[in-house]
């Protein structure tokens, strides 16, 4: 579902040709270290190659980036997470719960998921099966809504998302975003699961009807994805105008139990 190689690509190579150069760096050196207790970072550095000073971190308890991250994601078992599990169930739902209202820093992939208009205990069980734990950021405009952050792995969790197909940085008219890849090939209870957490954060009751409406600032073609991903998996009737609207039969199955193995 998730690899780490997919995690490792949402970083900056910089020194590096590929950003995964890293990872398979420091665990060599680490394992010819582990066989070689002896030698020290010159020696070490001069079998591989590398730089002194990066070698000598190393050994001395440095990681890079890329490695902390995959630590964590080990921690929490992503790698071995399947759309059949509560991992799986649980990545969806934050990459769901990010289009709908959550965020995802362009820079520094800070995450947050704004909670309020329902999947509460679904949204905040997903946060500590991939992350341990989170705390509320704050209260939006004493209202009942409010977001909340992972208390730790929020950057390694953010682009585990983003590898997953979740949006990062400013979602409107002129941003680059799509549905992720994984909905085409997904089961069919995950494909209505993204739906349930997004149409339960994202839409509003249309006046004096039962109908749904979703009302973004995103890209037409876009909208015109979603509203096509709803039709095909909602047993209701959706229209597509400046918005995207959805019939009555939409909220029996929003209301749906989810199958077993979800969050919900």
């Amino acid at each position: 579902m998730i690899s780490e190689r997919d995690l490792v690509s949402t970083y900056d190579p910089r020194q590096y040709d590929d950003a995964w150069d890293a990872v398979e760096q420091y665990r060599c050196v680490q394992s010819y270290h582990e066989r070689n207790p002896e030698k020290g970072s010159s020696a070490v550095s001069n079998e591989f190659g590398l730089p002194r000073g990066r070698v000598h971190g190393w050994l001395h308890g440095g990681k890079p980036d890329q490695v902390k991250a995959l630590s964590f994601g080990h921690q929490y078992g992503w790698f071995d997470a399947t759309w059949e599990d509560e991992a799986g169930h649980a990545f969806n739902t934050l990459v769901a719960a990010v289009f709908a209202g959550g965020s995802i820093g362009a820079r520094d992939y800070s995450l947050r998921f704004t909670l309020g208009k329902g999947h509460e205990a679904q949204i905040t069980a997903a946060v500590e099966r991939l992350a341990g734990g989170y705390r509320t950021v704050q209260d939006i405009d004493g209202r009942k809504t409010w977001e909340i952050s992972p208390t730790e792995g929020q950057a390694p969790l953010a682009r585990a998302l983003v590898a997953l197909g979740a949006p990062r940085g400013t979602k409107n008219a002129d941003a680059d975003v799509s549905l992720p890849q994984y909905l085409k090939t997904a089961p069919e209870r995950i494909r209505q699961e993204f739906l349930q957490v997004y149409l339960t954060l994202r839409a509003s009751d249309a006046e004096y009807t039962n109908y749904l409406t979703v009302r973004e600032s995103r890209p037409d073609e876009f909208l015109d994805e979603l509203a096509a991903f709803m039709d095909q998996e909602l047993p209701a009737e959706v229209y597509r105008n400046d918005s995207i609207v959805v019939s009555p039969e939409a909220i029996d199955a929003l209301d749906a139990p989810l199958e077993e193995g979800s969050l919900g």
